[in-house]
């Protein structure tokens, strides 16, 4: 290729003769010449860098996802620094109804004074931002809002369809459809859901309890 282009330039110098051209042949030598080097480069594999390609959209919403990091980062917040992280089960699943991964974390708290307490967190990211809530279910069989037997404690994610919430709370608007159930095996499993029609600034608990 470079051998064609010089030979062109060659045959130029022949046909355009007149000292009126003199300019053309002039500027059309470096063009040649740019072009020569260009090719050159090209061959050695000494190319330009190309401008970072901006990242996809789709990377910038996996972001939304909460991380296990963002989970222990809030056990730290809602347990405090000397909770054991050994205790701690955890689920990964869209429980905001939001299109984003979560975290529901559990675990047995023996360390209250008042007695031992199941601890349930929900791991989240409003607005971008990330956020917690956590509820503390006691062992007491005479509380609707409680559990009846500490051990084997089960924490799952259950789906329900919108007539099954409409059923059983007057209505399905605001409440994601993914319920946190939690079940001793004694009593009846109580259920939370999140809370969807709520701002980030409201102060009532997004987790909202059910009970058959």
């Amino acid at each position: 290729m470079l051998k064609i282009l010089l030979a062109s330039a060659v045959f130029m110098s022949f046909v355009v003769s007149s000292p009126a051209q003199a300019g053309f042949l002039d500027d059309l030598g470096g063009a040649l010449d740019n072009a020569a080097k260009d090719l050159e480069n090209a061959i050695d594999g000494d190319v330009a860098e190309k401008e970072p390609v901006a990242a996809p959209i789709e990377n910038k919403l996996k972001s939304l996802d909460v991380v296990e990091g963002d989970l222990w980062a809030e056990a730290r917040f809602q347990w405090g620094q000397i909770y054991d992280p050994k205790t701690v089960k955890y689920i990964k699943a869209d429980v905001t109804c939001d299109g984003h991964m979560d975290y529901v974390a559990h675990r047995l708290n023996e360390d209250n004074p008042d007695g031992p307490f199941y601890n349930i967190m929900v791991v989240t990211r409003e607005g971008g931002t990330l956020t917690s809530e956590g509820v503390s279910l006691s062992f007491d069989s005479t509380r609707q809002d409680a559990l009846c037997g500490s051990n084997d404690v089960a924490v799952s994610v259950e789906h329900w369809d919108e007539g099954q919430i409409d059923a059983a709370m007057g209505g399905w608007e605001g409440i994601c459809t993914e319920a946190i159930r939690v079940d001793d095996n004694m009593c009846d499993a109580p259920r939370y859901f999140w809370r969807t029609n709520l701002s980030p600034e409201d102060n009532h608990p997004r987790l909202m309890f059910f009970k058959n």
